[in-house]
């Protein structure tokens, strides 16, 4: 027959009170087989504390002084702080394990330290496999170990290209989002990520910037090239990062658009293109029906090519030395004698069909006109002016022309 035994201590005077339950169910504490002394703590092995509940009413396991409501110790790092089985079948752990909920054969989930001091860090896993890691920066990562980052800029790594990063403190309004891009821990250059093109978003001060760079490779430095941006008074520029306007469109090669904007249903296509050409032949705006036919060209060099719209136009001053008021597209005037004149254009009409339209005044004579004397040709036709109809030819100090056609 068991038996159980109460000695008190010769020296003290406490008392030991068990007070029954209020209730009519019997309650039965069973006491283990080793040794357990009570005091200010529970201890179920003579040399080692498991559990100890002081006087504050803190709990401590695995420590004899609890510096908290529940402080838990673990002497071994190979080992967690906390886990919780199904079962009694043991399996293989990580280092500085701190939880881990496991099944019949391997862990579920786990959080634990990796390596340790000032490098510390913390690993989130599930399925034997680790999902996410901060480190000791600060930096975290989703399916991928984050790259260290500059100092203060904490970054979060997601899969194997996209970094989200910004300023941990001094700066709240920079912040990026980066495709295959990294700031380097030791100079915050931009590198590439791995091989492969980049792209990035990047806010600053209110303002959004959309940067873009070609192909490079792991590890080098970014140059990027802004695409867009977005300023603090909502104004948009593409192609260009100062914005002079609501709407800044540039583009630095000559012989691409700075905008198009087409119209590619089954039943039409009408296109409108804008350049950012600045000079000779290059178009500043076009107007198309189609993919070929043009309706409205307008030129760097201050030509207008259409239909309706005067292919050249001159004012002659033929007393004297043969000289151009004012002109369109005329590139010289051919004094062939009097009243008789060769008109150069500029840039040449696609055929010699055009039209042209001619007159003339005088001040010496009460009447004078002009007319068409010769082969038009695509660059150039001639003209004649008379005091009246089979009279001589005269010199006049007005000679206006105008021409329409394709050019």
């Amino acid at each position: 027959m068991a038996k159980v035994k109460i000695t008190g201590h010769a020296s003290g005077t406490g008392t030991i009170t068990l007070t029954a339950p209020n209730t009519s169910t019997d309650r039965t504490i069973t006491l283990p087989d080793g040794d357990i002394s009570l005091g200010v703590g529970i201890d179920d092995n003579a040399t080692s504390t498991a559990i100890t509940i002081d006087s504050s009413e803190n709990v401590g396991i695995g420590t004899a002084s609890p510096n908290g409501v529940l402080n838990v110790v673990q002497a071994s790092n190979t080992s967690a702080l906390l886990r919780l089985r199904n079962n009694s079948a043991d399996t293989s752990t990580a280092d500085g394990m701190i939880f881990t909920i496991d099944n019949a054969s391997s862990p579920v989930g786990s959080i634990e330290m990796v390596s340790g001091g000032s490098d510390a860090k913390l690993a989130f896993r599930t399925n034997g496999a680790e999902r996410m890691r901060i480190d000791s920066s600060g930096n975290a990562g989703l399916g991928v170990t984050p790259e260290s980052s500059y100092a203060s800029r904490p970054t979060l790594r997601i899969g194997s290209g996209l970094a989200i990063g910004g300023y941990g403190s001094g700066n709240p309004s920079h912040h990026w989002i980066n495709a295959n891009a990294y700031q380097d821990a030791s100079t915050a250059a931009e590198k590439y990520i791995g091989t492969d093109q980049a792209s990035q978003i990047k806010q600053t001060n209110g303002t959004i910037a959309f940067n873009v760079a070609p192909n490079g490779t792991a590890g080098a430095a970014i140059t990027w090239d802004n695409a867009m941006v977005i300023d603090n008074d909502g104004h948009v520029g593409i192609g260009y990062s100062a914005v002079n306007g609501i709407l800044d469109v540039r583009e630095s090669w000559a012989s691409k658009w700075a905008a198009r904007f087409e119209n590619t249903s089954a039943t039409g296509l009408g296109i409108l293109c804008i350049s950012a050409a600045t000079s000779g032949a290059y178009s500043l705006l076009e107007l198309r029906k189609n993919e070929t036919t043009q309706v409205l060209n307008i030129r760097a060099d201050g030509k207008a090519i259409s239909q309706f719209t005067a292919a050249a136009w001159v004012s002659i001053d033929g007393v004297g030395t043969v000289g151009i008021n004012d002109s369109y597209n005329i590139s010289s005037i051919t004094d062939n004698g009097t009243g008789l004149y060769t008109i150069n254009i500029d840039t040449n009409m696609l055929n010699s069909d055009y039209c042209v339209t001619a007159m003339c005044q005088g001040t010496n004579y009460s009447s004078a006109f002009a007319s068409g004397h010769g082969t038009m040709s695509t660059g150039s036709f001639p003209i004649r002016v008379r005091d009246g109809a089979n009279t001589v030819y005269i010199d006049t100090d007005e000679v206006m022309l105008t021409i329409f056609g394709d050019q």
